[in-house]
């Protein structure tokens, strides 16, 4: 299925070959009337490239004024309401057609960045996103140990060039749990606590058998003595 079916006068072939290449680049598939091949009817060759299309850019000149093809070509594309008209040399559009608004490029420079070509895309856009855009971005989602990231890959709008992603930074600031265990505080003391009431009842013991063992060598030494 083709993006853009552009409708001009042969006359206009240089021009419109230029036209077409810059869309291509954009992004867009265009269809014009030199790719049919021979042995090819031309009408309905043209009528399923038109029916396919989802824009018909018609190209308006001295000599695309007088085309009867030209015109209904127009006509089809007006009642579909996928009509995007382009004046490229100050013409004066056909009765029909003078109430829509049309892109003037003068004297038939087409030029990518140039206002009117912006205007022309603006137009165009609508009907039909340029491939190059038409994805939408991907989200891609991460899962730190303490705290969740994203990391959004943005697809360019130009051609060819690579993806942009950002990811948001991970604060290790206040995290006690990141800390080496003796550099916590409650930690420390809770240690320290421990080891001193250890160390406490470990001497209240030693002396209580000190005591009790003394006691009973003091006791048998009386037993025998009265013995």
């Amino acid at each position: 299925m083709t993006d853009i079916f552009v409708s001009y006068a042969r006359e206009d072939r240089d021009t419109v070959s230029t036209l077409a290449a810059h869309l291509e680049a954009t992004g867009w598939t265009v269809w014009w009337d030199r790719q049919i091949l021979a042995g090819k009817e031309f009408d309905t060759v043209i009528e399923t490239e038109i029916g396919q299309a989802r824009c018909v850019l018609v190209v308006w000149s001295a000599h695309s004024v007088d085309s009867r093809w030209v015109k209904t070509e127009a006509s089809e594309g007006l009642r579909r309401d996928i009509l995007v008209p382009i004046i490229v040399d100050g013409c004066t559009p056909p009765l029909a057609f003078r109430n829509i608004q049309s892109v003037s490029f003068p004297h038939a420079v087409i030029e990518p960045g140039s206002a009117a070509f912006d205007d022309l895309i603006a137009s165009i856009t609508p009907l039909v996103k340029p491939r190059a855009v038409r994805e939408p971005a991907v989200a891609v989602a991460t899962e730190p140990s303490h705290a969740a990231a994203a990391v959004l890959v943005h697809e360019s709008h130009a051609i060819g060039q690579a993806p942009v992603y950002t990811a948001p930074a991970e604060s290790t600031r206040g995290d006690a749990s990141r800390r080496p265990w003796y550099r916590r505080w409650p930690v420390v003391v809770g240690v320290a606590l421990a080891v001193i009431l250890f160390g406490t009842v470990t001497r209240r013991e030693a002396g209580a058998r000190i005591s009790i063992g003394a006691s009973s060598t003091v006791t048998r030494f009386e037993v025998i003595e009265a013995g």
